[in-house]
């Protein structure tokens, strides 16, 4: 089917329907077994990656002379897993009989604990011609992907528990699945000091502590049980998830007693971290039975009979009125990892990732081939000098409207509705939702949980505390906290059963609980020092704290449908349980208790004197942006009976922020006094918090039939920000 050239028929890949199509299908269908053909698949993954590490580096109770003296503390702790657990089972009969079962269960935890801790303490340094350094630095990375697959002919079960720490203490899984739901913390710290000694710089004096703490989560869990029989068939699919990710630092940069002089240049005194989380979360349980007496080997035989000319792959080609091509498959998912990508391979997106939407998916057109593992949920899809974008469906196929001598079908704009249009199926069950041609009862019922906590907590803390500092330049305390999470997650339950008269019985339950949680702390100040400048004084606290979660339920049914979305995102609230989170929600009370985000700036009881100006500036930042949509329908149309359907879904949002920003200068009867020689004194505190949030809830019952038949609709959403 690919474009005319010479191809080495012993090392092609036949099973690219790119480029080969088979021929001469078999005439009989495959997969019907005469007899009860039992079949059963049990699966299970147990991992734990747990990575600890302490740096610490020091001068305590000593006198240093040296041309410049660096005290530096370093810790890099990097945990990269990918968990991938796939089960499948095939049996039963044409008839009904026999059972097939898979399940399937994974339980991953990725912990990492470190602290780096750097100082001088207690002595007496002095530097001839450079600066004194003490830097302590942490960088903590957590990049897990889970992914679980379970496929059956009948009843499918799959578990996911998936536990992700940074700073937190380890335990034992039943803690852990409880602490999801509730939670305690143990923080990892990065700090650098300088404490109870006399230096003598004829540099910069530098004390920074930086943190660096990043959790990038991938789970995925899909169960799909179907059960394709000519009579007598059920089926049943469950999923569920249960997943953390939890990050806690404490990062601490100071001067203590002593004196500090940095004749040649300043004093920097900065304390950074950078705390976030990344989460991806996707579970699907889909159970579909169909017992129509082999309707639907019809239709198939229907489209093996139509063929295909081209492909996109073929080439440039003259196409003719009614021409059939077919688009070339995805070749990967962006939860994939492959050793190597080369021009040509297809990739769907998971998730609202690199520029694009969830399902869209992108042909890889760079110049040269990548060698792997190749991220990519890492790429930039909006890049196109790597990345093409298609204009139809992967797999999908188009039939042309019109006559044209040469098209380039690799190029070609299969979106146009005035050139293409996609073949649509012939299965009137399809067209029309809710349609049932089953001939017997043909039970279906799918279950799935959600649930997913995500917790940041970070506090920088920047001080000059009972010390004398004097510097030829600036003298600059700094305090700088970033806490983010990002999330994204996605429950799918549907059930596709009954029979055409209205017997037999279709349920899916979907249950979706999401929990993000963001606590943060930034303070810079001076406080019982003497502090002297020949530039300026500056003390600064910056303090951004953002959720960006985005919250989707779908449930459907042919029956019964419930599904209840539990949404819950905090910045500046102690974490609570999902059911006192739930009451605060629906009537307004205070259970959770204020923990606000805090940023502060100050200088108190100090002597303080700058030949240039002086600026005490808290800044703080809380935003939420929450999307949270329930899609819940049931429709059930019986031909030859009655049917009865109810839907029922229910949405409880809580979004909330609490912050707390101070800047101020206090002069006090212990002798305080602040001058700016030739400058100006600002003193700033600025607050910037927002909601935006988007809630949804739709319901839809709808039942038809040759007899009395009833639909009934109930939908419930509350959203308290």
């Amino acid at each position: 089917m690919g474009e005319d050239g010479t191809v080495d028929l012993g090392t092609t890949d036949y099973s690219d329907a790119g480029y080969w199509k088979r021929f001469n299908p078999p005439s009989l269908p495959e997969g019907l077994n005469v007899s009860d053909s039992n079949s059963m698949a049990i699966g299970g993954l147990v991992v734990r990656n747990d990575v600890r590490g302490e740096v610490e580096s020091f001068i305590q109770n000593a006198t240093v002379t040296a041309g410049s003296v660096a005290v530096t503390a370093v810790e890099d702790a990097t945990i990269k897993a990918i968990v991938d657990a796939e089960v499948s089972s095939s049996g039963g009969s044409a008839f009904g009989e026999g059972k097939s079962l898979a399940v399937n269960g994974v339980i991953a935890t990725n912990l990492v604990l470190s602290s780096a801790d750097a100082r001088i303490k207690q002595g007496s340094v002095t530097t001839t011609t450079g600066d004194v350094t003490v830097t302590a630095e942490n960088t903590s990375w957590i990049d897990a992907k889970n992914l679980s697959s379970v496929a059956s002919g009948q009843n499918g079960v799959s578990v996911t528990l998936a536990f992700n720490t940074i700073g937190w203490e380890a335990q034992n899984i039943l803690f852990q699945a409880i602490d999801t739901l509730i939670g305690d913390t143990q923080p990892a710290r990065v700090s650098a000091l300088i404490e109870d000694t006399s230096l003598a710089v004829a540099g910069a004096v530098t004390v920074s502590a930086t943190s660096e703490a990043r959790i990038h989560a991938t789970v995925s869990n899909e169960t799909e049980s179907k059960a394709v029989t000519l009579s007598g068939g059920d089926s049943m699919a469950v999923g569920a998830v249960l997943a953390s990710n939890l990050v806690k630092m404490a990062v601490d940069a100071k001067i203590s007693a002593g004196s500090v002089t940095a004749s040649g240049a300043g004093v920097s005194v900065s304390a950074v971290d950078d705390a976030s989380i990344v989460a991806n979360s996707k579970m699907s349980a889909i159970s579909a039975t169909i017992s129509d007496g082999g309707l639907n080997l019809v239709y198939k035989a229907f489209y093996d009979t139509l063929g295909l000319d081209y492909t996109d792959r073929s080439g440039t080609r003259a196409v003719q009125i009614g021409d059939i091509v077919r688009l070339d498959d995805v070749d990967y998912t962006t939860n994939d990892e492959p050793d190597s990508l080369t021009g040509g391979n297809r990739v769907q997106l998971a998730f609202d990732i690199g520029g694009g939407a969830a399902g869209d998916e992108y042909e890889y057109v760079g110049a040269a081939d990548i060698e792997g593992p190749v991220d990519l949920d890492g790429e930039d899809y909006t890049d196109t000098t790597r990345w093409k974008k298609l204009t139809g469906a992967a797999g999908g196929v188009y039939i042309a409207l019109g006559a044209w001598s040469s098209v380039d079908l690799a190029n070609e704009d299969f979106s146009d509705t005035a050139r293409w249009t996609e073949m649509i199926t012939i299965d009137p069950t399809v067209l029309i939702p809710g349609l049932s041609l089953n001939l017997t009862n043909s039970d279906s019922s799918a279950f799935g949980g959600l649930v997913v906590r995500n917790d940041v907590r970070g506090s920088v803390t920047a001080t000059v505390v009972n010390a004398s500092v004097q510097a030829a330049e600036d003298v600059v305390v700094l305090a700088d906290e970033s806490a983010s999470i990002r999330a994204q997650d996605d429950s799918t339950v549907t059930s596709s059963g009954g029979s055409m008269f209205g017997k037999g019985k279709s349920m899916a339950v979907n249950a979706h609980i999401a929990t993000n949680l963001v606590l943060s702390g930034a303070d810079a100040h001076i406080s019982g020092s003497t502090t002297s400048a020949g530039g300026s004084v500056e003390v600064v606290a910056t303090n951004t704290a953002t959720i960006d979660a985005i919250i989707a339920s779908t449930t459907e049914a042919n029956g019964h449908s419930i599904g209840v979305t539990l949404a819950f995102n905090s910045v500046g609230f102690d974490s609570q349980n999902v059911l006192f989170n739930a009451v605060d929600a629906l009537i307004g009370t205070s259970l959770g208790d204020e923990n606000p985000v805090k940023t502060v700036a100050f200088i108190e009881n100090s002597q303080v004197t700058a030949a240039a100006g002086i600026r005490v500036e808290a800044i703080a930042a809380a935003h939420v942006h929450a999307v949270i949509t329930s899609a819940n329908a049931t429709y059930s149309v019986t031909p030859a009976g009655g049917s009865d359907t109810i839907s029922i879904g229910a949405v409880i949002a809580l979004n909330r922020i609490a912050t707390q920003t101070d800047a101020r200068i206090g002069d006090d009867s212990l002798g305080g006094l602040t001058r700016a020689l030739a400058g100006d004194i600002v003193v700033t505190a600025a607050d910037n918090s927002w909601i935006a949030s988007d809630v949804r809830s739709s319901s839809v019952a709808v039942g038809a039939g040759a007899e009395d038949s009833s639909g009934l609709s109930i939908g419930f959403a509350s959203a308290r920000n």
